[in-house]
């Protein structure tokens, strides 16, 4: 794996998964993740029950982050209004699900790199699907501030870990209004 102080984020691309990464011990430090990542995130891209998509650095050779999208309904039992979204009855979103970083080169930009990458990926799919909204759990009680900070908001108010984010929101931000 490529030293982690050398990590030009200008030279990582993000990409569909490309094969099985097969064991990548202790990828982020989360045994959940890391089993998914091990054992199912390949065959759930190659059966479209995700899309799996993993940033590469210029070796190509293993996944320094990943993340999936996928289609999930949300359904919440004491719902607050979020920006215009009902959240009374269940509703189609777009989820991201287990987000992650190799050990490595956490807290260096490949998360936001890999959010970012996500919230596009969302914004062009609303161009031909309709979903009110893109939504995620925080692993770590901090990363609540952190994606909060990026226009996600609680709407459980039993699991303060579940954020989203309305697609209106995201579709003014990518056109600058």
């Amino acid at each position: 794996m490529a030293d982690p102080a050398a990590l030009d984020l200008a030279q990582v691309s993000v990409e569909p998964i490309r094969g099985n990464p097969g064991r990548l011990v202790q990828f982020c430090g989360y045994p959940e993740i890391d089993r998914w990542i091990e054992r199912d995130a390949f065959d759930d891209h190659n059966e479209r029950r995700r899309r799996v998509y993993c940033a590469y650095g210029p070796d190509g050779e293993e996944p320094l982050a990943i993340y999936s999208l996928l289609m999930e309904v949300v359904s919440v039992r004491h719902p607050k209004p979020i920006a215009g979204v009902r959240l009374n009855e269940p509703f189609a979103a777009l989820g991201i699900g287990y987000l992650a970083v190799c050990r490595p080169h956490q807290r260096q930009g490949l998360g936001t790199l890999m959010l970012a990458d996500a919230l596009a990926r969302a914004v062009a799919l609303a161009d031909f699907a309709a979903f009110p909204a893109v939504k995620l759990r925080a692993a770590e009680p901090w990363l609540i501030d952190y994606y909060g900070q990026r226009s996600f908001v609680q709407y459980d108010r039993d699991d303060h870990h579940k954020m989203l984010v309305p697609t209106r929101t995201l579709i003014e931000f990518a056109s600058g209004r």
